[in-house]
């Protein structure tokens, strides 16, 4: 389809191509060589899926104490910026066009007298336009409380009662989100690529 299509899109621009099957990036290599002339970055990743049989498994990670869920918005994508590790200037827009568009979650606390703490962002996921759990982080401050297992549990409870299959990706080397997601049940489905076209 790339192949297809590849005169309509706008080479000059700054491109994502996100989540491509290991045996399908060759060939995007190839198409990309051809046509841009700018800086490629390229991060491997592994795609997680929850099979439905292992659905029920959510249900024995525990809920946090104090804690409350909502949507992130776009105030809350400057604190996204300042921990993603692949941030870049074009970050702001590119995931606040995501928060205002995809689910997403994050956890506060609910302690009613503290104010302050409650506008602290505890650990949060927003779901990729494929529709993969991806962005999964806590705050160092708060780790160790099962806030993780709690978010990925909260987004796919969310995308199972819209009957969607729960799907999370990582970088390879991020073995603390791999060890989260098979925590509560996803498997490895497959190796992922993406490719970030800069101008630099």
């Amino acid at each position: 389809m790339l192949k297809a299509f590849e005169n309509l899109i706008d080479w000059t621009n700054v491109l994502l191509f996100h989540s491509v099957h290991e045996s399908f990036f060759p060939h995007l290599e190839k198409i990309v060589t051809n046509k841009y002339s700018g800086q490629c970055q390229t991060y491997p990743g592994i795609l997680f899926t929850l099979p439905a049989e292992k659905n029920n498994l959510l249900d024995l990670v525990t809920t946090p104490k104090n804690i409350i869920t909502h949507k992130l918005n776009a105030a809350d994508v400057p604190t996204l910026v300042s921990t993603w590790r692949f941030a870049d200037k074009e970050s702001i827009q590119q995931l606040t066009e995501c928060v205002n568009h995809s689910k997403s979650i994050t956890v506060c606390t609910s302690d009613k007298d503290d104010l302050e703490l409650k506008k602290v962002l505890k650990s949060w996921a927003v779901l990729s336009p494929i529709g993969a759990i991806n962005l999964l982080r806590t705050d160092e401050r708060f780790r160790k409380q099962g806030l993780g297992a709690f978010t990925i549990k909260e987004i796919s409870l969310r995308k199972i009662q819209a009957e969607l299959v729960p799907i999370g990706e990582i970088e390879t080397f991020n073995d603390a989100s791999g060890s989260l997601f098979t925590k509560v049940g996803f498997e490895k489905a497959y190796n992922t690529f993406w490719l970030y076209l800069t101008r630099g």
